[in-house]
């Protein structure tokens, strides 16, 4: 019986200690280099903002996941089609943006987690425009090779009257 406890320890000290050895580079689990990862969202991001302000339908499309969740701070939900159709037709836009406290949060393989604060103007065709803080939380998804906007929440930061004046 003892021998079979000393056997049983054996075992499991060497579980332990295999668990516990990093991943060496270029074995299947080693992790993804985050900082070419990061130098890429973040160009896709800023090509993001370029493209609600231009509304160009391309540049959106390009730029999103087909199956996009698109989340509006007063709670309205888009798919992917309601929000290039939206701001491509006009319907809705950005008159200004500015950007503030961007950060990528993670990157976790195929995933990232985009956070920023967006101060801005924006309009609904035939009323006027109105200023907006918004705090703004993104995934994205590597797609291939390519990564897309997969979701996007908006939540107001501020009151309207307090937002700094843009840029």
């Amino acid at each position: 019986m003892k021998e079979f406890a000393n056997l049983l320890l054996a075992v499991c000290a060497f579980a332990v200690a295999a668990c516990n050895q990093p991943v060496k580079e270029g074995s299947s689990a080693a992790a993804v280099d985050t900082t070419a990862e990061r130098v890429v969202i973040e160009k896709q991001v800023s090509d993001l903002t370029a493209a609600l302000l231009s509304g160009s339908r391309d540049s959106l499309n390009n730029l999103t996941s087909d199956n996009l969740s698109y989340g509006h701070s007063n709670g309205d939900m888009q798919t992917k089609s309601g929000f290039v159709d939206s701001l491509a037709t006009g319907n809705w836009g950005f008159n200004q943006i500015n950007i503030a406290d961007q950060q990528v949060v993670n990157i976790d393989g195929n995933t990232a987690i985009v956070r920023q604060k967006l101060y801005g103007e924006a309009q609904n065709k035939g009323k006027d425009p109105a200023k907006l803080a918004l705090g703004v939380l993104m995934v994205w998804k590597k797609e291939g090779d390519k990564w897309l906007l997969y979701a996007r929440q908006a939540f107001k930061l501020l009151s309207p009257n307090d937002v700094p004046s843009v840029k």
